[in-house]
């Protein structure tokens, strides 16, 4: 896929958010732009992919909006998502989307995926994202709860934060 947001990345060098700034600032988040950062979430390319999402996240978390088509084109490819850092802006996305029921199952074992992760801000934002998960399906509140319970256990003080904030209302 060669679109605007491919184009751009190639000035990535997976260290300095520059680029990624320039990005987010300077591509409007219309629909097929938030389209090629869903299809470069699961591209080979590690930097590719990491780009695409931490973008991806930044045009969600200022207001760009996915919707449930867009969140359907998500979730058939969480499961070729395999970039660590990739992985993480997803989990992070998931505070900010409405997941509808027919995709959730998809968000739920891919957040599961993650949660097993030996890196701990993977674990701590896998575990935000299965709490909001469940609070939007309550189907999978019972994982949540073992989640959280899991997480506050957690050797890493990241994921224990984590919890924390879960618990306080973040």
């Amino acid at each position: 896929m060669t679109g605007p947001l491919h184009t751009a990345l190639q000035d990535y060098d997976g260290r300095h958010t520059d680029v990624l700034e320039w990005i987010r600032d300077g591509i409007e988040p219309v629909p097929p732009v938030l389209d090629e950062a869903i299809v470069l979430a699961a591209d080979p390319q590690r930097l590719l992919a990491d780009g695409a999402t931490w973008v991806l996240r930044a045009w969600v978390e200022g207001g760009a909006d996915l919707d449930a088509a867009a969140v359907g084109r998500l979730a058939r490819i969480l499961p070729r998502i395999a970039a660590d850092h990739a992985r993480q802006h997803v989990c992070q996305i998931v505070r900010r989307i409405d997941v509808p029921a027919r995709h959730a199952a998809a968000f739920a074992v891919f957040l599961e995926n993650c949660r097993q992760s030996p890196r701990p801000f993977l674990r701590a934002w896998a575990v935000d994202g299965l709490y909001r998960l469940a609070v939007a399906h309550p189907r999978y509140a019972a994982e949540a709860e073992l989640a959280l319970r899991a997480a506050r256990e957690d050797p890493a003080a990241s994921v224990r934060a984590r919890v924390r904030r879960i618990e306080a209302g973040d």
